[in-house]
């Protein structure tokens, strides 16, 4: 049978200043696509979205949600149309449609339920409500754990705040909550040894904190046009394949308060025969997932960094499912097996070869290090997440969800960071290039594009929760005691890492250089 290619896009995260520069130029289509949303943006009183997707010296995503989540939201949701728009102009079409949690949005605009302009007023008048009817301040936290010892996790830290919004994979959760109960959970998970990480989004989605806000949107839902879908979608927050306009307003009513599903809808679409993954949005965060859950899956993301239309077309060249794919490898925007994607296939570990395309070379993989795989973020959209997971009796103790042991495959963090055994901090030069040689090791890159101030997150695809995982991994080596609390504008490049370094080793860079 011939392989299916599922067109996936992500939610919360999958944002990056300037992923565009050198699209529109290229592809009209993108160009027309940010006209239109540009005029709904101004026309609510936000700035133009093209002027954050198409300038790299643009706000980062944190500065986006302090001021301007609404700004943000309709940059995911263009990046997610325009992957789609250069998948098209490449002759990439996809069998099915699907998006993790905010990601459906974009999923339902393509299969003709709504314009471009009108998916994105929507998107305005969603966020408008949020802002209206805001509960306390809270949000997502990914932790490495199932969704039973998440859940278990969860009542210990705060059962009547705290449940699992998101469940992304066997060893991936997410927990929604307000900020002082998740605060409670990471601690509580630190002490377990399991990674955690907060998740960058504006409200806890998929949680009865976003009640009001669901029950004042669906009216809105309910009195905007719809459409049936014209292309196959599945959607998790249906928990199956979306049929009739009355489908898409449930699903749009229902998004921000019910989880997400996502490991379900992974096997579900792996049993109808879908084994190809294209991510059509920022970064490369659900193909990732993917590939870390289906052993046989191939994944493409040519927008995973920022690295222009040629790189863009270069990940695309090795989607020709005419075969089922052998193994399970991620192709990302330069063309090469992507950084940290997991090899779990039983075939060749690679995309199957393409007629009349030459595949780029892969970057030599870590001998050293595992890959390691990321927590799509939890925003807006779900299945109803398993209620028996979520409502399973929890443990009320630290000492007895200790005894709950993690999930195979799942790292856990060191008890000790630093001490005996640790390398000396050399001076500031030579630090540069100690972490030039350690990331680009890690994330199989060669070593002359991981440069000193490369930015990590835009031009090489790090994101936040591989960032921790890396950054503690060289706090260790070096014998440093993290900081208590880490500032995201201080990793943006390996110099801001190695002044970092230098600063908590008691010196400063001008004195170790």
């Amino acid at each position: 049978m011939s392989s299916r290619i599922a067109f996936v896009f992500p939610g919360q995260g999958a944002y990056v200043p300037g992923l565009l520069a050198g699209f529109p130029e290229e592809y009209p289509d993108v160009a027309g696509m940010l006209r239109e949303i540009d005029a709904v943006s101004a026309g609510h009183g936000h700035r133009r979205i093209s002027e954050l997707l198409l300038d790299p010296r643009a706000p980062r995503i944190e500065e986006l949600l302090a001021g301007s989540p609404e700004s943000l939201h309709l940059c995911i949701f263009a990046l997610s149309l325009a992957g789609a728009a250069v998948c098209a102009a490449e002759g990439i079409h996809a069998d099915v449609l699907v998006g993790h949690s905010f990601g459906e949005w974009a999923a339902l605009t393509l299969a003709g339920v709504w314009t471009p302009a009108e998916a994105a007023h929507l998107i305005c008048e969603r966020d408008r409500v949020c802002r209206r009817t805001r509960p306390r301040p809270g949000g997502l936290l990914a932790v490495a754990l199932g969704p039973r010892r998440a859940a278990h996790l969860a009542a210990v830290a705060d059962d009547w705040a705290v449940n699992v919004a998101v469940v992304n994979g066997p060893g991936q959760s997410v927990l929604a909550g307000p900020d002082a109960a998740l605060d409670d959970a990471a601690r509580l998970a630190d002490v377990l040894g399991v990674r955690a990480v907060r998740i960058k989004a504006a409200y806890p989605y998929h949680s009865p904190w976003m009640r009001a806000a669901g029950e004042e949107f669906e009216e809105i839902m309910h009195s905007a046009r719809a459409r049936t879908p014209r292309r196959r979608v599945y959607s998790p927050i249906a928990g199956g394949y979306v049929e009739s306009a009355e489908d898409v307003r449930r699903i749009g009513s229902n998004h921000m308060v019910q989880p997400v599903d996502f490991l379900a809808a992974l096997h579900a679409l792996e049993a109808d025969g879908v084994d190809w993954f294209v991510e059509c949005g920022g970064k490369d965060i659900v193909t990732r997932l993917a590939a870390e859950v289906l052993p046989r899956a191939v994944t493409a993301a040519p927008l995973a960094r920022r690295a222009g239309p040629p790189a863009a077309r270069t990940a695309l060249a090795a989607v020709t499912p005419s075969t089922a794919p052998e193994g399970n490898a991620e192709t990302s925007a330069d063309g090469g097996e992507a950084p940290g994607a997991n090899v779990t296939g039983t075939g060749t570990g690679t995309s199957p070869a393409t007629s009349g395309v030459a595949a780029a070379p892969a970057p030599a993989a870590s001998a050293s290090a595992p890959p390691v795989a990321d927590f799509p973020p939890g925003a807006p959209n779900s299945p109803p997440g398993p209620a028996e997971a979520v409502a399973a009796p929890a443990p009320r103790s630290p000492s007895e969800l200790e005894s709950t042991a993690a999930p195979e495959g799942v790292q856990t963090a060191p008890a000790e960071r630093g001490g005996h055994g640790a390398d000396e901090l050399p001076p500031r030069t030579e630090l540069i290039e100690v972490l030039r040689a350690t990331y680009a090791e890690r994330l199989g890159y060669p070593p002359d594009v991981v440069t000193a101030d490369a930015d990590l997150e835009a031009d090489l695809g790090v994101d936040s929760l591989r960032q921790t995982e890396m950054l503690t991994s060289v706090y260790a080596r070096f014998g440093i005691r993290p900081p208590s609390e880490a500032d995201p504008v201080r990793g943006q490049t390996l110099a801001d890492i190695a002044d970092l370094l230098l600063e908590l080793a008691g010196g400063t860079p001008a004195e170790a250089s």
